[in-house]
């Protein structure tokens, strides 16, 4: 059975052309209807690139067509899972939704990084949760034990520690949104733990089914590697910069952060993949009565780095 993932924010790819006809630009032509149809679909075809620029787009459109998303992906997963697994399939596919429906109600927003830390321990994570749902037994912190140890061990840098943290609370969110949801849906239904129905989890826990149901926000705080591709940003970012800049061959991405002090970050791309990128301030002279901080991007301290407009310049 194919990997069911819902929204990717890391993929390998720099090409802003996926399968399928998709593009970040084609897709803004589309309806709701058909936005969410083809999302469901490349779905269930694995096609990672595709479903993160659908994603995207969907996230950019607002709550209600993320709902209407949702609500498609749960049909065609279920159809899926019956005609593969019969009834049993179509139980765990409903405590999966009802999991999925409380992690969106309790605001859970990804982590840069979670994509990694979910292959290696998400699967196992998840059927000890389903185990211990079905015991009614409590959480163990042994659970996520290993998880946490990679973590630790993985995010060591001044800089990196904090999203080390944050992955640790993503896990934290979703195993116990998991186990809440999967509770509940075995106090309605014994069978949700029958021999059948736990051999299907199995297969599922062993597929690293990824439940990402998440709006995103933007984190001016959000630090890339080199080289990362433009499309992984903007998904990571959960939404379209607030100002794009073309600066000879180099595109900049403007992002900013609304609050008592605005905040603002850009990054620089070359040919879709990063290059450089910096943090800038606003003062509140300069910003005037627009609070939103969109009114002020690429004011105030910001300037062109030097290692940009030599790019510029050499390649001008």
């Amino acid at each position: 059975m194919r990997i069911f993932i819902f929204a990717l924010l890391l993929i390998a790819s720099s090409q802003v052309l996926a399968a399928w006809g998709v593009s970040e630009k084609s897709v803004k032509n589309w309806d709701d209807e058909k936005l969410c149809q083809k999302l469901a679909a490349l779905d269930l075809k694995e096609d990672d690139k595709a479903v993160a620029i659908l994603q995207l787009e969907a996230i950019n459109r607002g709550e209600t067509t993320q709902k209407k998303c949702r609500a498609e992906r749960y049909k065609v997963w279920t159809s899926e899972f019956r005609r593969e697994d019969g009834e049993a399939g179509v139980m765990v596919a409903s405590a999966l939704k009802a999991a999925m429906e409380l992690l969106a109600k309790r605001n859970f927003t990804l982590t840069r990084g979670w994509n990694d830390v979910w292959k290696r321990y998400g699967p196992n994570i998840t059927y000890d949760l389903y185990t211990a749902a079905c015991e009614k037994a409590p959480i163990e912190e042994e659970v996520y034990t290993n998880a946490v140890d990679y973590l630790d061990a993985t995010y060591t840098g001044k800089d990196s520690k904090r999203w080390g943290e944050n992955l640790r609370n993503n896990l934290y969110q979703y195993g116990t949104a998991f186990y809440d949801a999967t509770l509940v849906m075995v106090t309605l239904s014994n069978d949700l733990c029958s021999e059948q129905a736990s051999n299907y989890y199995r297969k599922i826990s062993e597929r690293n089914v990824l439940l990402n149901t998440t709006t995103h926000q933007q984190d001016v705080d959000a630090k890339f590697d080199t080289e990362t591709s433009e499309l992984v940003v903007k998904v990571t970012m959960g939404s379209d910069p607030v100002l794009t800049e073309k600066l000879g061959p180099v595109t900049a991405l403007h992002y900013c952060k609304t609050g008592a002090t605005n905040r603002y970050s850009v990054y620089f791309f070359i040919d879709e993949k990063l290059v450089f990128q910096d943090e800038y301030s606003v003062a509140a002279e300069e910003r005037g009565v627009i609070k939103d901080c969109s009114g002020s991007v690429a004011k105030g301290s910001y300037e062109i780095p030097a290692l940009i407009k030599n790019i510029v310049r050499e390649g001008g």
